[in-house]
């Protein structure tokens, strides 16, 4: 079917997943605002004082890293302490990364690495002593937020827990999870399969229909999703909440 172009609307009050096959029509799928909810007494400010904010040195701290890559392989990234941003990255196998960290004076920076084994590059907060195997604990305001060029034909993996994820012009396939984190896709050639709790969801996709089926899932979150419109798509919604549209989809 041809769906031209369309905007459909759904109020979403619990889990929302959708999967799209050859897509290429224009859907948005948004939910109500989010309620607030308070568990327990609320404190006074006599009872609670506010904490003094955390100074941070006057320049953030960036870091760089290059590695070749064999051909194909997949890449994985594992960021806890920050966002996560891909752009495409030439047509050579070099991997490049840019890390950018905040560290409030006084706290130890967070540092990135890549295992070129398993061609994973995580970050990782320093020990606090040589040797001793414990790690300083997250500092308020402390993160490292990491920019990724990734090369033609090599699929990526990312994972985050509140950082977002964006990614432009990747011509491989993308997995991506989030705990609570926003997604941001657009010009992705190759299958989707993303995920998030809270955050919302927003893919534009690339001219070309894509065979394999797309997987974008949230649970509290919005979804907006746009293609070409002389793409025709096969749009499968699950949801608990309520949908309504404008627009017919058959």
């Amino acid at each position: 079917m041809n769906f031209g172009l369309h905007y459909v609307s759904i109020a979403i009050a619990l889990p929302i997943s959708l999967i799209l096959t050859g897509c290429s029509a224009h859907e948005t799928i948004d939910n109500q605002p989010k309620a607030i909810d308070v568990i327990g007494p609320v404190a006074s400010s006599a009872a609670m004082p506010l904490a003094e904010p955390a100074r941070f040195a006057d320049e953030p701290t960036r870091s760089a890293l290059k590695h070749l890559l064999v051909t194909g392989k997949p890449i994985t990234v594992i960021n806890e302490f920050g966002e996560v941003r891909i752009r495409f990255g030439g047509f050579t196998s070099e991997l490049e990364a840019t890390a950018v960290a905040q560290t409030p004076i006084g706290s130890a920076m967070p540092i990135m690495l890549f295992d070129e084994t398993t061609a994973t590059l995580t970050t990782r907060l320093p020990p606090i002593a040589p040797g001793s195997g414990g790690v300083a604990p997250l500092a308020q305001g402390q993160r490292i937020d990491i920019t990724l060029f990734v090369p033609e034909k090599h699929n990526l993996s990312v994972r985050t827990l509140r950082g977002l994820i964006e990614a432009r012009g990747l011509s491989g396939s993308l997995q991506a999870r989030s705990e609570s984190g926003d997604i941001l896709l657009r010009g992705i050639s190759g299958a989707l399969d993303v995920e998030t709790g809270s955050g919302l969801i927003e893919a534009a996709f690339a001219d070309q229909a894509i065979a394999a089926a797309q997987r974008i899932v949230t649970s509290t979150g919005a979804i907006s999703v746009s293609f070409g419109p002389a793409y025709d798509a096969a749009l499968s919604l699950a949801t608990s909440g309520l949908f309504a549209t404008e627009y017919s989809l058959t």
